[in-house]
């Protein structure tokens, strides 16, 4: 033990028992000494204050374990010098307490129930007519035959084409669904796409459409090849029937052409 460490251990005595520190309790004067120290070794800081603690009778003395290890000069995590305390002892563990809930962000919300959802409405679709029937049809030549069915086969190079005298103004073709259907979209194709009978053939101009609810609608088609929409007011119906107003004469026949009618829509089925 070097000389420091000599003059600690003689100074122990007075230090524990020094008049300004009558009033604090035994073993803190200890620490209050401990504290005071010459700078020493660890061992030689074990050993002083082992005879600390047994020279100012700390026997009935209740400590912490923090407060042991601040006593020791140990590090936090060191718990083995605690066994230089004179027999009798009593260290008092202390059970760290969980760190108090937050307010606000870790108490939990309060369950509620969540009204459901509006139903999707489920998207347009092209609809399957049940059949199609017209007024008055061209008929068969050695080409091609002109029934009104030929507009509800999804082949816009077939054709209905009316069979009256002239460019057919007030002839009709009707389109049933097997059920009522709320329709919202038409597509037209117009003429007969099939080469330069397209521009040979009257094509239709204006149609008149009317539906089974006794509604109905005036579109007006242009002079052009391939499929035309019309967007309606969502309407229920079972039928629809195209009435030819007016048409765009044709160059070699006046007779007038109609490719496709395709209808979009949802079917009712609430009767």
């Amino acid at each position: 033990m070097d000389a420091a460490a000599r003059h600690a251990w003689v100074s122990v005595p007075e230090a524990a028992s020094s008049t300004r520190s009558q009033n604090m309790p035994r073993w803190r004067r200890v620490l209050k000494w401990k504290n005071s120290m010459p700078s020493l070794s660890r061992s030689d800081k074990i050993g002083l204050c082992s005879l600390a603690v047994a020279i100012v009778g700390c026997t009935a003395t209740v400590m912490t374990v923090e407060e042991i290890r601040a006593l020791l000069g140990l590090h936090p995590q060191r718990t083995a010098e605690t066994a230089f305390l004179p027999k009798g002892n009593v260290v008092r563990e202390q059970t760290a307490q969980p760190p108090a809930e937050v307010e606000s962000g870790l108490r939990s919300a309060p369950s509620r129930s969540i009204p459901p959802a509006d139903p999707v409405p489920e998207p347009e679709r092209q609809l399957t007519a049940l059949a199609a029937s017209a007024s008055s049809v061209l008929p068969t030549s050695t080409v091609a035959s002109y029934e009104a069915s030929k507009v509800l086969d999804a082949d816009e190079s077939t054709v209905w084409v009316e069979g009256a005298a002239g460019d057919g103004i007030g002839e009709w073709i009707d389109v049933e669904f097997p059920t009522n259907t709320r329709i919202s979209r038409i597509d037209i194709a117009n003429g007969y796409n099939r080469g330069v009978r397209f521009s040979e053939n009257g094509r239709v101009r204006q149609a008149l459409l009317t539906f089974s609810d006794g509604s109905s609608q005036m579109i007006d088609l242009l002079d052009r090849r391939g499929i035309q929409t019309f967007t309606l007011t969502p309407l229920r119906t079972q039928s629809l029937r195209l009435t030819i107003r007016s048409a765009y004469p044709g160059t070699r026949w006046s007779d007038t052409a109609l490719g496709e009618i395709r209808v979009w829509g949802m079917p009712i089925t609430d009767g």
